[in-house]
């Protein structure tokens, strides 16, 4: 019997996998029917707030004789003794149990009354995740679910802090994930202002938690990829002008906020986010395009360093950026530039550019001079390929005249901006100091091997030729060592 299922879906000595198997089975009983000729709403009648006689039942809508309707109304008599935890427990379960069910339109004047009238962060959840439910283009033919995607856009313009008392703050993530659905049932105005806002919620919470962050990033992967999936159909899911928004909103707006709040703490790393950033820009930006929404500053380095790996001429954008800044101009700013400088270093696919950026980097320097982060990059890139290459394997005659030490590119890892997000400047500072104390005889050895020895040499010693007496004198010794080695020397 359903009650039988009921209870046991209720009962907290019995164990989960039982629970959630009675949960299931109300589902699939709420298709059935079975006779039911009197069942009093007496009890799901209460009093609002202005003492007015409210009917919560009376918003429901099921064929009369269906274990639906029956179902429904158990929400209602549950509903009706909200503050008691069995009946708690028992809405709990009846909500979850509703989620594969295509419900009345009504419903979501449910939803709503619930969400209102409880401060369980239980019930709330289970509220929103059966308001998402409902959200999903997967419902049967004819179903009406305009109340529950304008419950959601009103939902979705409430400020933040009376949005996260009123769903409670871990149920904002299900909203975030119900984006591609949402956005597909609205008008191009209404889903700009979806997105806008969804951003702003994220944006409040990014510093407590990302879960909202990577949902939202998730949700606009799914949009994007349907958007994709649907370029040569004659009927897309969402208007053209939307998905251009879209794209932009990425490329610009979400870029920037996310460059300027979401760089490495000692609190949170912020990986998961940016790795779903930088898939969702691959699928919003074209490879040519990856450079020309933004500038490269101060501000959004750190973002750019992230992305570049997307394009290669947004990478030689972002080093050649780098390569031109002075190393003293940035002392207050380090920690932001080195980590940058630890992300870049990872996006190389091959020898020729391997190449390319060391000669491109130090003709930078042959103009801006050796007092910038031009070495530093460097001293980085050829850690990063000698560790992902297990150079350090190489037998002693293959290197100049002395053993080359690896002890330096064994930290090194494609995550490692991310991982040394608790690090101070003055440790980074340090840790790029062992960088370029074990830089002269790897890029030696590496660009004999390469046929590049000449030419890196040739540019090294014009820089040298041009040092000035305040240059900084760890950076003219590692230049110095560079050309004596593959010079041959020791």
């Amino acid at each position: 019997a359903p009650s039988a299922i009921k209870k046991v879906a209720c009962d907290d000595l019995e164990e989960s996998k039982y629970r959630n198997a009675a949960a299931i089975c109300l589902g699939v009983l709420s298709s059935l029917r079975y006779s039911t000729d009197d069942v009093s709403r007496s009890e799901s009648t209460q009093r609002n707030d202005n003492g007015k006689r409210f009917d919560l039942e009376s918003l429901l809508r099921a064929k009369d004789g269906t274990v639906m309707l029956q179902t429904l109304r158990d929400v209602a008599n549950s509903h009706h003794h909200i503050k008691s935890s069995i009946s708690i427990k028992c809405l709990d379960s009846l909500l979850t149990s509703l989620q594969p069910v295509a419900l009345p339109g009504t419903f979501y004047l449910v939803i709503e009354t619930i969400l209102k009238d409880t401060k369980s962060d239980e019930l709330k959840s289970s509220c929103v995740s059966l308001l998402a439910s409902q959200l999903e283009s997967r419902r049967r033919v004819g179903f009406d679910g305009r109340g529950f995607v304008d419950l959601t856009t009103r939902l979705l313009k409430m400020p933040v802090d009376d949005l996260s008392g009123l769903l409670g703050r871990h149920s904002l993530p299900t909203i975030m994930s119900s984006l591609s659905d949402l956005i597909c049932q609205v008008s191009t105005t209404a889903g700009e202002d979806v997105i806008r806002n969804m951003w702003l919620i994220c944006k409040a919470y990014l510093h407590i938690a990302t879960d909202c962050t990577v949902a939202f990033t998730s949700g606009l992967n799914k949009l994007l990829g349907l958007a994709s999936a649907e370029k040569n159909t004659s009927k897309p899911a969402f208007s053209p002008a939307l998905l251009r928004f879209a794209r932009n909103f990425v490329a610009g707006t979400m870029f920037e906020d996310l460059s300027a709040q979401a760089i490495p703490t000692k609190e949170e790393t912020f990986q998961e986010v940016w790795e779903g950033y930088v898939h969702i820009r691959g699928l919003a930006c074209d490879s040519d395009n990856h450079s020309k929404k933004t500038e490269i500053s101060k501000t959004n380095l750190f973002g750019h360093s992230v992305c570049s790996a997307l394009a290669l001429k947004s990478l030689r954008d972002a080093e050649a950026w780098v390569a031109r800044q002075s190393v003293f101009e940035h002392a207050g700013a380090a920690r932001t530039d080195l980590l940058s400088i630890l992300s870049l270093s990872s996006h190389i696919q091959n020898e020729q550019e391997m190449i390319e950026t060391i000669k491109s980097t130090l003709d930078v320097m042959l103009v801006k001079g050796s007092d910038t982060l031009g070495l530093y990059l460097v001293a980085a890139k050829v850690a990063f390929w000698w560790e992902s290459r297990r150079l350090h394997q190489v037998e002693i005659i293959d290197a100049p005249q002395e053993e080359v030490s690896s002890s330096s590119s064994l930290i090194m890892d494609r995550n490692l901006c991310f991982k040394l997000n608790d690090f101070s400047s003055a440790t980074l500072v340090e840790t790029f100091n062992l960088l370029l104390a074990d830089l002269p005889k790897k890029l030696a050895l590496l660009c004999n091997r390469w046929g590049a020895a000449e030419d890196v040499c040739n540019r090294v010693s014009r820089i040298l030729g041009q040092v000035s007496r305040s240059a900084n004198t760890q950076l003219e010794t590692c230049l110095r060592e560079i050309v004596l080695f593959m010079n041959g020397g020791t």
